[in-house]
């Protein structure tokens, strides 16, 4: 299946309006149709789930999630997320500012597909963007 002639929905899981709006930035960039939707947290990460659950929306394709995020956190929220008969095949990437090893065991650990540090340049941010789009949107296939 193609999937670059349909809009791929992505959430972003971070509590950072900075990093919200760069990440954001860099994907419409890509060229690719996006549907970016943002939240500050773990918890907003799960309301946001369930209602669309709810309300029998297309869940996203891929979730991007912050380690560092108040209330839940990135590994409490992807336990929950893979815990979820309904939510669990929806790909997760850990995309935090983390390089420790201990972290990238517990995503991992905690069922995350993917566990990528952000950059700490734009050019740089927007080059693992643009390479992350392009693996989930184009590469890999989609239950």
């Amino acid at each position: 299946m193609e999937n670059s002639e349909q809009t791929f929905h992505i959430l972003v899981a971070d509590d950072d309006p900075d990093d919200q709006y760069l990440i954001r930035s860099a994907m419409t960039q890509t060229g690719q149709q996006l549907e970016i939707n943002c939240v500050q947290d773990g918890e907003q990460t799960l309301h946001y789930l369930q209602r669309l659950l709810e309300l029998r929306q297309p869940l996203p394709h891929l979730i991007l999630l912050d380690l560092n995020m108040p209330m839940l956190d990135g590994i409490q929220t992807l336990e929950k997320i893979k815990a979820n008969p309904h939510l669990c095949t929806i790909p997760v990437v850990i995309y935090t500012t983390s390089a420790s090893v201990l972290d990238i065991h517990d995503a991992y650990s905690a069922g995350a597909n993917a566990y990528m540090t952000k950059p700490l340049d734009f050019s740089s941010l927007n080059q693992s963007i643009k390479q992350l789009i392009f693996y989930w949107q184009e590469t890999v296939q989609h239950p």
